[in-house]
């Protein structure tokens, strides 16, 4: 029988050397992956085109990508259909509204949309938060209940586009290098 170790460590059965031994293991485990709400979804890029629809998906200039395009990479289709379907449901409603939704407000939401209320507070919601998205302001700060408002973020952007100037620079760099020893 496998317990979990804070089982193994409060059991009586065992000696005091093996429930420090335990004890000091809990601190250890490391999980197995990367937990699936922390997860950012890449696929090969040379299929975006596909994914997305668009026949050149990175030209600056070409199509542009909206919201549901943009949470395909949080919430996959083909992993997450049902979250990815309430996540740009909940979007458009936001882009709607221009960008700020109150507590009110997202219970008509839940209501005309019919969209799970446990999967929309515990799973999209907090995902959206998570990445920079969507920030909530709640009425009393200090409370983790009670009334709040969520509105869109810039944050979201300022992540992905700090990550990609530094590549950038990266390869600048490395392409430089390699010029000079030319």
């Amino acid at each position: 029988m496998v317990m979990p170790n804070s089982e193994i460590a409060e059991n009586s059965v065992f000696s005091d050397a093996q429930k420090k031994y335990y004890a000091s293991r809990k601190e250890k485990t490391v999980p197995k992956g990367i937990p699936s709400k922390e997860t950012f979804w890449l696929p090969d890029h040379s299929k975006i085109h596909e994914i997305l629809g668009k026949t050149n998906p990175f030209d600056e200039f070409g199509a542009e990508w909206s919201a549901a395009d943009l949470l395909l990479f949080l919430f996959p289709k083909k992993y997450r259909a049902t979250q990815y379907e309430y996540a740009v449901k909940l979007m458009d409603f936001m882009v709607a509204r221009g960008g700020e939704l109150n507590y009110m407000e997202l219970g008509d939401f839940v209501e005309k949309t019919g969209v799970s209320k446990a999967t929309l507070y515990n799973k999209i919601v907090p995902r959206l938060i998570d990445v920079g998205m969507v920030e909530r302001h709640r009425k009393y700060p200090d409370n983790r209940k009670g009334p709040f408002k969520l509105e869109l973020s810039q944050s979201f952007h300022n992540y992905l586009f700090k990550m990609a100037k530094e590549w950038r620079r990266i390869v600048a760099t490395a392409r430089s290098k390699k010029q000079q020893l030319d």
